[in-house]
């Protein structure tokens, strides 16, 4: 769903949708904590005791979102009233981004330790533990030493060559020390593999609409709603900074929106979730 979101977003701001010649779509990450926030909302309302009933709802429920964030988009774009998001309170959006901010650090926590994070003395003392505290310390000193190296290095090319030279890094290292890539998967240091026999087409059986509890669906749309309106607030941040950054001129802001629309109509159309340039 990732990948397809973010091809279907390429293609759209690639055709001639957006202005920018070198416009990169990527799925919206930002997107995750309500998609989370949604799941939750439909395991309450379905019960823990039907599962193939949740995935059904969760998969519309996704698809749904994507086709409002993009509704919202084309016609904040097409009626050309993209101004109206400047007067979105700024106290909200910097809540908005601080609360992503906090989700994806404590995620970023959880899949490196493998760990449900929570306040409690157990989880701290995992935390903690030599095996474990090398997984996730390993993960943040990346993150700091690329902070720190950014600060310096200022050619567009450095942060790309960095994230090829980490991976290659890790397994020279791991190579020197004998470490075989089943151990590293043990360890929990390299993600497992996916079952090879599952086609990339495979999410599309996990639709059925005869099974779909359409009231949790309608339990999930504020969550919808609050997801639409905080993904129009991306435009107006990126396309101004993205046009200083590439000294593009008479950027029209109400023509993104109108490229955001399509791409994320048409990504919400074929089932996936949401994107932005």
């Amino acid at each position: 769903m990732f990948m397809l979101s973010t091809a279907v977003s390429q293609l759209v701001y690639s055709s001639g949708a957006s202005a920018f010649r070198g416009a990169n779509g990527s799925m919206l990450i930002e997107a995750i904590p309500f998609l989370y926030a949604m799941c939750e909302t439909i395991v309450q309302s379905v019960g823990d005791s039907q599962p193939d009933r949740i995935i059904a709802t969760t998969m519309v429920a996704y698809a749904t979102s994507t086709i409002i964030t993009g509704a919202v988009f084309f016609l904040l774009g097409f009626l050309r009233i993209g101004a109206l998001v400047d007067f979105f309170p700024r106290h909200i959006l910097v809540g908005c981004i601080g609360g992503v901010g906090y989700f994806l650090l404590q995620t970023g926590l959880e899949v490196t330790s493998h760990l449900k994070l929570e306040l409690s003395w157990y989880v701290m003392r995992e935390l903690l533990r030599p095996d474990t505290l090398g997984l996730w310390s390993s993960s943040l000193l990346v993150a700091v030493l690329l902070r720190m190296l950014s600060a310096r290095f200022k050619h567009p090319l450095f942060v790309p060559v960095f994230f090829m030279l980490v991976p290659a890094a890790f397994y020279a290292v791991t190579t020197l020390l004998g470490l075989s890539l089943e151990t590293l998967r043990a360890a929990g240091w390299v993600f497992s593999l996916p079952d090879s026999s599952t086609p990339f087409y495979h999410f599309y059986t996990l639709f059925d609409f005869g099974n779909t509890d359409w009231r949790a669906i309608w339990q999930a749309s504020p969550t919808m709603l609050g997801l639409a309106f905080f993904s129009i607030l991306h435009v107006p941040i990126n396309v101004p900074a993205l046009a200083v950054s590439t000294n593009a001129d008479k950027v029209d802001t109400n023509r993104e929106l109108v490229a955001h629309g399509i791409s994320n109509i048409l990504s919400g159309c074929l089932g996936s979730i949401q994107n932005y340039l």
